[in-house]
């Protein structure tokens, strides 16, 4: 197994492709972009990612809330969910990938957030295990920018360029370790290792009841073999969670069963017995679907 030299790594990168700019995106964020990188395209054509959540974010949850932002990548979430969401908390951004997480840390460093901490580990189910094969995966997609929020512990072949070995830690044995004394939120994206992800959280998801955002990819679960979206769907249900398919980034749709149909999303999830709490920004979102 090659053992991964970030250093190294992140120095034949800026030799490649050149000099980063750092751009103001919205709400005085501030972003390190590359002219090669996929993600980055949405905050210099938008000055923001994903907006539907990182901007709407703040409506559910008090501003010293703490949130896990597991597979946080450079930080386009991570970045407004502390300037927004939670400015009197913190954000603890999990990303394993260390080229990655050198920009994460660089885009958290540009904006002298002092509530957002990076933790390059990735994030898994097993208390025992310390480190872990991390499958590094990079596409080039079709205006011949790079994607390079692919990478997981599932062993994908495709986009794969190297394994190497990563720490790890669950989301349990982290609360525990930082004396983390609740939770508000969990977002998860982890390229079809998110069942391993919110299993590793059991406690502290029954405990705390955090509202829970999750990848939902059929597309994933094809690559990797698996039926990872279906099992978190069900882990979630069994434990009395209401599960939500962000689309188009400004609407919601209730789903009650594992949906095959579901290609590639985001579902948002709320515990039953909260979602009185929520209720109105839910209908509010809903728009012309059903109103729970």
């Amino acid at each position: 197994m090659k053992i991964f030299n970030p250093k190294i790594d992140y120095l034949a990168k800026f030799l490649k492709y050149g000099v980063p700019k750092i751009k103001n995106g919205k709400f005085g964020i501030r972003y390190i972009l590359y002219p090669e990188s996929a993600l980055d395209r949405h905050i210099r054509k938008y000055g923001i990612f994903q907006d539907f959540m990182t901007t709407r974010a703040k409506e559910l949850l008090p501003q010293d809330s703490i949130i896990f932002d597991i597979g946080a990548n450079v930080g386009l979430m991570t970045l407004p969910f502390a300037v927004l969401a939670a400015p009197k908390g913190k954000v603890y951004a999990f990303e394993p990938d260390f080229p990655v997480a050198a920009r994460l840390q660089v885009n958290v460093d540009i904006n002298y957030l002092q509530n957002a901490h990076v933790i390059p580990k990735v994030v898994q189910d097993n208390p025992n295990l310390k480190e872990i094969t991390l499958y590094r995966r990079r596409a080039i997609d079709g205006d011949n920018l790079v994607n390079e929020g692919l990478s997981s512990t599932a062993k994908i072949p495709l986009h794969t360029i190297l394994g190497y070995t990563v720490m790890c830690t669950t989301i349990d044995a982290f609360v525990k370790e930082q004396k983390i004394e609740r939770v508000n939120l969990i977002k998860i994206d982890v390229e079809g290792t998110e069942i391993k992800v919110l299993r590793g959280g059991e406690r502290c998801i029954d405990q705390n009841r955090p509202i829970i955002i999750y990848e939902y990819s059929a597309i994933i679960d094809e690559l990797s073999r698996s039926d990872n979206s279906a099992k978190s769907f069900e882990f979630l249900k069994g434990r009395g969670y209401i599960q939500f398919e962000i689309f188009n980034e400004r609407q919601l749709k209730k789903i009650n069963e594992p949906d095959a149909s579901i290609k590639s999303s985001n579902i948002i999830a709320f515990p039953q017995e909260r979602i009185n709490a929520y209720r109105l920004w839910i209908n509010n979102v809903l728009g012309g679907y059903e109103k729970i």
